[in-house]
């Protein structure tokens, strides 16, 4: 009994471990036709073998939990991707827009409003966080869709801050 429970834990595990790192456009959407008919045979193949209800919900709830950490674990790449080094702290937004890698653009006029980082050396979903608590501004974040996962997200291609609209 506790053989046939861990074989179709064991599918669950690897189909979490696929979706969770596998690239969404490429092998998830496209990749659709060769993955669909197998995991669509593979259930029928357990659902055959063991019954459809009871290991469908231990690989339903197995799956989920994998997808849910990772989407969750910080190793997305604004947590890993790094912006500075900055000479202090506190800075000017005309030195945040230097430092960025990406392109990043900020309202006309708002160059020397200034911003408090965590650290000289923050993450890119740090700045954005810091820029948006003190100055105000939204930021919107464009991201390249190629090579994007669940685990990993996607690759943040440049940063637009404006100013929020106003709350009805």
């Amino acid at each position: 009994m506790t053989k046939k429970w861990a074989i179709q834990g064991a599918g669950a595990v690897a189909w979490g471990i696929f979706f969770s790192v596998a690239p969404v456009p490429e092998a998830l959407f496209l990749g659709a036709i060769l993955w669909f008919p197998l995991l669509a045979w593979r259930e029928y193949v357990r659902a055959k073998r063991y019954g459809f209800w009871p290991g469908f919900l231990l690989r339903l709830a197995i799956f989920a939990t994998i997808i849910t950490v990772a989407l969750l674990l910080p190793v997305k790449q604004q947590d890993t991707l790094r912006v500075g080094p900055f000479p202090k702290a506190d800075v000017s937004l005309s030195e945040v827009s230097e430092q960025f890698s990406r392109r990043a653009e900020f309202p006309v006029g708002r160059g020397d409003s200034l911003v408090r980082l965590p650290s000289l050396r923050p993450s890119f979903r740090e700045v954005v966080a810091a820029v948006e608590r003190d100055t105000g501004l939204h930021a919107r974040v464009g991201y390249c869709g190629t090579g994007a996962t669940l685990l990993g997200g996607g690759y943040p291609m440049y940063v637009v801050f404006e100013a929020r609209a106003p709350s009805p």
